[in-house]
């Protein structure tokens, strides 16, 4: 199964703002391509990232695409003690993508460390939430990773959104690559766009 399915419940409002979420993946230099691409099918974007996701792309490359300030746990115009709530109000769709191995584990176990995992914690069960692994082929294997990934999959308002199988930087090959930018696109797209009732079951399918 490529996409977890679950059903919950949406409004009928068309809903437009997303919370993209970035962590420390290599994956991570495709998030402004997502970002551009989400934009440019008129929602609205604010992107939060951990900070060793600053490895692999800037702030400044970001916050250029999307006019808005990158938040994270230390810097951001929103009183550090409300700025996870501030954003799960904003928030209609949560996209983590890249998700790293590390964040995975920390949202399974309900660790709150940094503003990503707060937030995760904080927004509402009706508020979907796309999780889009990135990780080495041995590291997505590993049995811890994926007891997490079932973890994730039990709530009601998470969509994993499988890796990919091919070569990865370290020479392997397996499935561990984060899934093609368009296809994550689509998928929050169409949902985003639905008018009404619950989570497509076959979105996934209707965008290969």
């Amino acid at each position: 199964m490529l996409l977890h399915k679950t059903s919950v419940s949406i409004s009928s409002m068309h809903k437009k703002r997303v919370v993209f979420g970035i962590t420390d993946s290599i994956a991570a230099y495709k998030s402004p391509d997502i970002a551009n691409k989400l934009i440019k099918l008129g929602h609205e974007i604010q992107v939060i990232m951990t900070q060793k996701a600053e490895v692999f792309v800037t702030k400044r490359t970001l916050a250029t695409i999307t006019s808005s300030p990158i938040y994270d746990m230390y810097d951001c115009d929103i009183d550090p003690s409300v700025r996870h709530i501030e954003l799960a109000k904003f928030a209609d769709v949560f996209l983590i993508a890249p998700a790293s191995a590390d964040i995975i584990a920390k949202l399974a176990n309900g660790f709150a460390d940094d503003l990503l995992t707060s937030l995760f914690l904080t927004i509402c069960s009706d508020t979907l939430i796309f999780i889009a692994p990135s990780m080495d082929v041995e590291i997505w294997n590993n049995p811890f990773v994926k007891q997490n990934i079932v973890k994730l999959k039990q709530l009601n308002n998470v969509y994993i959104i499988e890796p990919r199988e091919g070569y990865q930087r370290s020479g392997a090959y397996g499935i561990g690559n984060m899934e093609k930018v368009d296809i994550i696109v689509d998928i929050v797209d169409k949902q985003l766009k639905k008018s009404s009732g619950t989570i497509d079951e076959n979105i996934y399918l209707n965008v290969l």
